[in-house]
Order: structure tokens, then C-alpha cells, then sequence
């Protein structure tokens, strides 16, 4: 499924951020590769999923025999790719396996006298031939609806993956896949809003709060990679319209779908995060970003009538509100703010997301920008400026990367 993948990116390039592991950079890799290679559309977007089966039998194309695996690999790499991959007689899934590296490179090389560059470049072999073999086989059909909620998921997904690893090619897949969600998606009847799918050119039903949400944080985290204001005044835009269609002014929560929906006999409330954040959770997030980003403090108020209605829960039922959590730990400890104004804006705004720096709002452009409160009369002429900011109150700047970061970890501004 499309958003399976996306949120293991995000939390992929979370982990590589805090631990550096080089597994989880070429998880990344592998994963982007796979998704581009298996579920990218000609035209633009993502597929929503692939069957798990084929010729009417669960997993056939993924899975394989040890004879299979033997058939394919050279004798002098096989071992190494059985111990590595945990590939058995038996298997680990009805007889046949599942590849997972059950043992990592670092592990092997000792163990088979070998550099770990070389368990590597043999293992890489090794896998591109078993790809190689495995697409003489009758493939699994291919779900090809886009749905904009797991399209939003991904972009965002593949922006954070692109800073946390230094890969400009994701952040540009990502500026370019908004891009599109932005066009294909935009709803033909009714301008103010999208559809929830599209296939083969043409989109059906009119979007829901998760896929409107999950665009408008999507686009909000590109406008801080990118400091391309129009991402920012349509997420802002998005936000409106969910509080003119969707919101509850009496509970504070929105509903699934809009007030002007025709096709459903009871619209309702979901505040639960399940195999996907909660549209609401997400929007919580959201209005703080926006409160600072867009100038709307209003909607940090917002915010919080949402995270206190729901705080006993959250905080007896955490692993069911994850995204919640996280949003109610933004209250006693408000959002840094970060802005750089400068010549070399961009390459510091790039090195300060490989950090493991959550909440932190950036914003960043090489003079001062009026249409943005955090840069709107700052900065000097020729000089790079770091200003380090909470709730709009900000710190001296400073000048270099290293010492905003140490004004984030100790200062209370």
C-alpha cells in the first residue's frame, strides 16, 4: 500500500537523522526506488497499492524457494545471501521466505572473511539478480486509483527523506509530485476544493478532511524546504475552507466529510490515529505550524481546545493517539522558530533538516520579506543571520548554523 511505504520513509528519516545507521539510508534508497519503479504514474502521482496476489496465490511473486534462490545465485554468493536473508528449507512464510536481512553487513563481513564493502556489492548483485529473474513471473494486478491523502503522505515522505539524507532529487520529486496533486486533483465542479481520487485522468467523489489535511501539511512542509510562498497560501487556503465546511464549532473537531456532501445518510467525527494519522490529529499539528507560518494565532487557540478535549485521553490511550501525543507536547513546549536570511540561505536551511530537530518551523529567503512575519525587516546586507525565535520573540540573531543549533538546545527564549 501506497501509505505503508510513505510513513515508513517519515519514520525512516527520522531514525537516520537521530542514529546515522547506513541501513536506514539505503532502506530509504531501496524503498524510493521501489515506489518509483513499481508505482509511479506516467503522467504524475502514485498507485494506491499492488496485489499480494497472483495466479490466485497469496504472495507468489514475492516470495521464494531455496532451490529458486540456489537455481539463480552463483554457489560462491549464495551462502552469504541465505545467512543474510534468512533463506531456509523451510522458509519463514508456508514453506517459502520472505526476504529480510535478518543479519546485517557489519555482522557478515567478519563472519565470511570479507570486507563490509564487498558483503555489499555482493549482496547488491545478488539482489539485482533475483529482481531480474523475478520479472519473468506473472505480476500481481496494480491498484492504479490515486488517492490524494496517501499522494500527500508521500510527497511529504519523500521531502523529509531528501533532507534528512542530503538527496536533492527526492526534494525535487516531491516539489514536482505537489505539483501535480495540485492540478489533477483540483475539483472541476466546485474550485474551492479537490477530488478524493483520480484514475486514468479524471477525478471522482469530492475529497475528505484527510486527504485536504494531509495536502495542506504536506504543501506546508515543502514551503519551508522551498520558501515558494504559494504552497504556503494554499495550505493556509485548505484550512479555511475545512473551517467553513468541515468544523464543528461545538466540539472544535472537524468532520470526516464536508457539510455539503450529499451521498452519506450520518457524517461523522474520527479523532483516532489508525494505520493512518487521524485527519483531525494532523490538523492540530497544522494549525500550530499555521498559527506562526500564515500569522493566524487565532488558530493555535484552535489547537488547543482540540488536544484539551481530547487530553485524558491521549494520555490513557497514547498508542491510539500517537499523533496527539505529539501534538500536546507542543503546548508546554512551544515550536522553535527558525529564520535565515542570507546569501547561503538555502545551503544552511539544507544542512539544519539533516538535524534531528523536531518541531522546529523554519523560514528562510536571502533578503527580507514583508509577506512573512519572521523575516519582515531583518537581516544585513551581505551577511547570513540566524534569528532563533519561540512565540515570535526572538534571540539575537547569529551567524552560523552551529550556533542557532546550540541556542535551540539551551536557551529559553
Amino acid at each position: 500500500m501506497l501509505y505503508d511505504n510513505a510513513l515508513l520513509l517519515s519514520n525512516y528519516a527520522d531514525a537516520y537523522k537521530i542514529w546515522s545507521t547506513p541501513l536506514f539510508k539505503t532502506t530509504i534508497e531501496d524503498t524510493i526506488a521501489c515506489i518509483q519503479a513499481e508505482m509511479s504514474a506516467p503522467q504524475g502521482g502514485f498507485y494506491s497499492a499492488l496485489d499480494a496476489d497472483s495466479e490466485g496465490v497469496e504472495g507468489k511473486f514475492y516470495v521464494w524457494s531455496l532451490e529458486e534462490i540456489q537455481h539463480i545465485l552463483p554457489q560462491s554468493d549464495f551462502e552469504l545471501f541465505a545467512t543474510a536473508y534468512d533463506v531456509t528449507a523451510s522458509g519463514n512464510w508456508e514453506e517459502h521466505t520472505i526476504l529480510w536481512q535478518k543479519v546485517t553487513t557489519d555482522e557478515l563481513a567478519p563472519r565470511f572473511h570479507i570486507s563490509v564493502q564487498e558483503v555489499q556489492q555482493r549482496l547488491a548483485k545478488a539482489r539485482q539478480l533475483l529482481l531480474e529473474a523475478r520479472a519473468s513471473r506473472i505480476r500481481p494486478i496494480t491498484d492504479d486509483k490515486q488517492i490524494l491523502a496517501w499522494n500527500a503522505l508521500m510527497v511529504k515522505a519523500l521531502l523529509q527523506c531528501g533532507q534528512a539524507i542530503g538527496n536533492q532529487n527526492y526534494v525535487d520529486l516531491a516539489t514536482t509530485q505537489a505539483d501535480y496533486l495540485l492540478s489533477a486533483f483540483k475539483h472541476g465542479q466546485n474550485p474551492h476544493t479537490y477530488y478524493h481520487t483520480v484514475k486514468d485522468g479524471r477525478g471522482k467523489h469530492t475529497a475528505f478532511l484527510d486527504d485536504l489535511v494531509f495536502l495542506a501539511d504536506a504543501l506546508t512542509a515543502l514551503y519551508q524546504q522551498t520558501c515558494h510562498m504559494p504552497y504556503l497560501v494554499e495550505a493556509t487556503r485548505i484550512v479555511e475552507y475545512l473551517f467553513d465546511y468541515f468544523y464543528d464549532s461545538e466540539s472544535g473537531f472537524c468532520y470526516y466529510a464536508a457539510a455539503d456532501a450529499s451521498d452519506l445518510i450520518v457524517r461523522q467525527v474520527d479523532v483516532y490515529d489508525n494505520a493512518t494519522p487521524s485527519g483531525n490529529s494532523t490538523l492540530a499539528h497544522l494549525l500550530l505550524d499555521l498559527s506562526i507560518l500564515a500569522n493566524k494565532p487565532d488558530w493555535a487557540a484552535r489547537a488547543e481546545k482540540m488536544l484539551l478535549r481530547l487530553k485524558s485521553r491521549i494520555i490513557n490511550q497514547p498508542y491510539a493517539l500517537g499523533r496527539w501525543a505529539t501534538a500536546l507536547m507542543r503546548i508546554p513546549y512551544p515550536t522553535v522558530e527558525l529564520a535565515i536570511i542570507g546569501a547561503d540561505h538555502q545551503a544552511l536551511t539544507d544542512d539544519f533538516y539533516r538535524q534531528a530537530m523536531p518541531h522546529v518551523l523554519l523560514v528562510h529567503s536571502a533578503a527580507a520579506q514583508d509577506n512573512q512575519l519572521l523575516l519582515a525587516g531583518r537581516g544585513v546586507a551581505g551577511q547570513n543571520r540566524i534569528y532563533v525565535c519561540r512565540n515570535l520573540s526572538c534571540q539575537q540573531p547569529v551567524a552560523t548554523l552551529s550556533e542557532a543549533l546550540e541556542l535551540i538546545k539551551t536557551t529559553s527564549v
